[in-house]
């Protein structure tokens, strides 16, 4: 669409329709010139070929005349006697003129040679002719009056070729005619063709006539339907919401519509012909227009903050297209809005789903905080009670100790529950790497423990172990253990005193099925899908007959959905159940020599964390082989180089000289530069996972370092780098405060935890800065958060480990103002966390008092 006035709609019809009128006149006119010329000629012709056929024929049919006015003229002079004494110029004119006709009569069928009837008879003929003619001519020229003997002679040639003169004349004359036929035949059939092409001519003309006035009509229609576009466009840009900008290829503006007046807060006059930078002032910077542009039509669709012309800035999303006016220019077309709404409530919406993630979390956090709280005191309930059921008292009393230790049993497993739950709605568990398990040896020990739970009421459960099953899968055995053991006891629950039956099959070479099959009371088909539900039971009133809060269900969604399984039930009132899942698994590799046959390897743990030092530092030492601590990179180098070791250890993100360039240095030069060096972290970036392999590490772990990893490492001192590392996610809190309890002991693992704590809070304090004042150390508060994070991963403490991370990543990236809102995250994750830690202390020291 061009900015120009629409054109003009035509007055009516009556012009087109008077040339058409007069068009057709004038052919009609000169077709009816041309049809009478045409006959006309025709006539004439006809005429003529009539006259030259009775011209050629009379000439040829006076040959024969003249030859008998010689002869008769010889007898004459010989048989008259008035004429004897007449002179013989009478007869030699009238040899002469015979001798002309003759030749004549040659030169005439000469031409018609390629049509003559009989051609060499006629040939032949004429020559006889001609050659006594040419013998007579001496003759007659020498002929005296009274030479009656000459006379004869000559009257006797004339009579002998007289068959032939009469022969040349009739195949002359009807030679002639043939010819004459011929030729006018060829002539009418070219003139029959000339009517004919004029005739289609006219056809021709008028088709062309009927489709330019066709055309004409579409082109006056389309016209209109251009102007009424036009008009509708405009008035459609005219009301649009959003502002409707139309410039040229220079970038002058040849619309502007209410919409971007009111946005722009300029009158259309003002800008009509002007370039776009007078609508857009930046902040900032000035605008190239044809930059611009340029970048518009390109991407379609971009944001910018602008600055109106009172000076108020305003967020637009700016969409422009490129297009070819009427006129053949090239356009742009620009839609503006004003998103600054838009942006606001984006921003809003992200920050209300940064709080509900953190309440979540939150509520995990306070759900396994609570759980662990209440499992504490009622494993000591149930120990008691144990120890109490020991002794000898009343019948009576026994049978209320055993209600009592049945009740404190049931409440355990709820709170077991509800852990299992917290566990697996935490992502970081989720994500756990997969690892080597036997699913026969799993389920062989809790149909086991099973049993022996319901031994006094005839329980019958039997294994089936289809063929082809491995002896081991790679997958996640926690998760595939809580599944099993909760349909188990859904089984016992439900299946009353007939057998139950678990099946483990392999329907795919990548898959595997489980079923636990029951001949209970069935599950009607409108309650199969809700009971996979939390808090659902078969019967929601008080007077259930089962007991617990109907989460067993639940968990096995939750724990078949992070194996990238699926879970159902085949079932029907009164005919048992049969829970099944499936989930893909792969073969696990196989298992490498035991411990005791692998050569005792002279090891070096690199840590600026003693704890973490002393932790690694245990465990290869229980795994059979000599290990050594260095504190930092540079004491690590040192050792590096005057001691031979096999393989390092090496933290990545240490003070000073970090592990990557000591890494380097040991490559480069010492008694240590073949080892194999193995680093370890909590948080690396894709670039430094690269600058650390090119440095000369064989591999990456990610804190805390499980003792499997270790002893993968060490069986397999020959490694190769990987081109990726999947971060090995932190263990939960109790399985890391046994580990560390087993190799610190309770006293000293007290210790580590307070003094962990306190170094948290200092940190956290030193982070907390008033914005008035000067801007802290950012990298040393980015190496302060590592450190924590790092701390934290040791202890399975995953919120606080992804909170101190956060913390590090904004301080490196210098985001100062997300500072605050990340420490108070690592505050909120540390007074979780330190419950948990000190309730999985207490734990551990419970459960040595009650062993010891």
């Amino acid at each position: 669409m061009d900015a120009h006035p629409a054109p003009a709609r035509p007055a009516g019809k009556t012009a087109p329709r008077t040339i058409a009128l007069f068009l057709a006149l004038v052919i009609g006119l000169c077709l009816i010139a041309v049809t009478t010329l045409a006959f006309r000629v025709l006539d004439t012709s006809r005429d003529l070929r009539l006259r030259m056929a009775e011209d050629s024929s009379w000439m040829v049919a006076q040959l024969e005349v003249e030859h008998q006015h010689v002869l008769l003229a010889i007898q004459d002079l010989l048989y008259r006697p008035q004429a004897q004494g007449a002179p013989l110029s009478d007869l030699r004119l009238k040899f002469d003129i015979y001798y002309s006709r003759v030749q004549t009569v040659a030169a005439h069928t000469a031409n018609l040679q390629g049509g003559m009837l009989k051609p060499d008879e006629f040939a032949a003929r004429l020559k006889i002719v001609r050659d006594n003619l040419d013998m007579l001519t001496p003759l007659v020229d020498g002929l005296q009056p009274g030479d009656r003997e000459a006379l004869g002679q000559i009257a006797d040639l004339l009579a002998s070729i007289m068959p032939d003169v009469r022969f040349i004349v009739v195949n002359a004359v009807l030679t002639s005619q043939s010819q004459a036929q011929i030729l006018r035949v060829q002539r009418e059939r070219v003139l029959e063709q000339f009517l004919t092409a004029g005739a289609l001519a006219l056809v021709l003309i008028l088709g062309l006539l009927a489709v330019s006035l066709h055309f004409y009509r579409q082109a006056m229609l389309r016209s209109q339907m251009v102007a009424r576009l036009d008009s509708n466009l405009r008035a459609s840009f005219e009301t649009a919401i959003d502002a409707v900008i139309l410039t040229d290829a220079e970038g002058k503006i040849l619309l502007f519509n209410s919409a971007a007046e009111n946005l722009f807060e300029q009158l259309r006059t003002d800008v009509i012909g002007q370039g776009i930078s007078v609508l857009i002032r930046h902040p900032s910077s000035p605008v190239d227009e044809a930059k611009l542009i340029a970048q518009l039509v390109r991407r379609r669709r971009r944001r910018l903050r602008l600055r109106s012309r009172n000076g108020r800035s305003v967020a637009i999303s700016i969409a422009a297209v490129s297009d070819t006016g009427s006129s053949g220019s090239r356009i742009y077309v620009g839609f503006v809005r004003d998103v600054s709404t838009v942006i606001s409530l984006e921003r809003q919406r992200g920050l209300t789903l940064q709080r509900a993630e953190r309440d979540a979390a939150e509520k995990v956090r306070f759900l396994a905080a609570t759980s662990h709280e209440l499992r504490t005191p009622m494993q000591g309930v149930v120990a008691a009670i144990d120890l109490v059921m020991r002794q000898q008292f009343d019948p009576a009393i026994h049978s209320l100790l055993h209600i009592a230790g049945e009740s404190a049993i049931a409440a355990l497993d709820q709170i077991d529950h509800v852990l299992d739950v917290a566990a697996l709605d935490d992502v970081a568990q989720a994500e756990r790497p997969d690892e080597a398990f036997s699913v026969q040896a799993i389920a062989s020990d809790l149909i086991a423990a099973a049993l022996r739970t319901g031994a006094d009421e005839g329980l019958n459960i039997r294994l089936d172990v289809a063929g082809g099953l491995p002896d081991e899968i790679t997958g996640k055995p926690r998760a595939f253990r809580q599944t099993l053991r909760n349909l188990i006891s859904n089984a016992v629950k439900f299946g009353g005193e007939a057998p139950i039956t678990v099946r483990l099959l392999r329907p795919g070479p990548n898959l595997l099925r489980v079923e636990v099959q029951d001949a209970g009371i069935g599950i009607d088909s409108a309650d199969q899908a809700r009971i996979f539900g939390d808090f659902e039971t078969l019967d929601r009133g008080y007077a259930r007959l089962s007991r617990g809060i109907g989460i067993g269900l639940g968990i096995v969604r939750r724990a078949v959905r992070s194996m990238r399984g699926t879970v159902g039930v085949i079932s029907s009132p009164g005919n048992g159940s049969t829970f099944w899942f499936e989930i893909p698994i792969r073969p696990a590799p196989v298992a490498q020599a035991a411990l005791a046959k692998i050569r005792p390897l002279r090891v070096l743990v690199v840590d600026d964390q003693s704890v973490n030092r002393l932790l690694i530092q245990k465990v290869v030492t229980v795994l059979g082989h000599r290990a050594d601590k260095a504190g930092d990179g540079q004491t690590a180098v040192q050792m590096a180089a005057t001691k031979g070791y096999e393989v390092i250890l090496m933290d990545i993100s240490m003070p000073g000289m970090d592990g990557i360039e000591a890494t380097r240095l040991i490559r480069a030069d010492g008694l240590s530069q073949q080892a194999q060096i193995i680093g370890f972290t909590t948080n690396l970036q894709p670039a430094d996972h690269s600058r650390a392999l090119q440095a000369g590490m064989r591999e990456i772990l990610y804190k805390p370092v499980r003792p499997t990893d270790v002893e993968r490492v060490l069986q397999s001192p020959r490694l190769q780098a990987l081109p990726t590392a999947t971060p090995s996610l932190p263990r939960g809190i109790a399985d890391a405060v046994d580990l560390l309890g087993a190799s610190l002991g309770l006293t000293r693992l007290r210790g580590v935890v307070q003094e962990m704590q306190a170094s948290f809070q200092v940190v956290l304090d030193q982070a907390s800065w008033n914005p008035s004042g000067p801007e802290p150390d950012l990298d040393a508060l980015g190496a302060q958060a590592h450190k924590c994070a790092g701390a934290a991963a040791i202890f399975g403490a995953l919120p606080l480990h992804r909170a101190f991370c956060g913390l590090e990543t904004a301080a490196l990236n210098r985001e100062t103002s997300e500072i605050a809102d990340h420490v108070e995250h690592c505050r909120a994750a540390l007074s979780v966390c330190t419950v948990l830690i000190d309730n999985a202390v207490n734990e551990l020291v419970s459960r040595n008092v009650k062993t010891g």
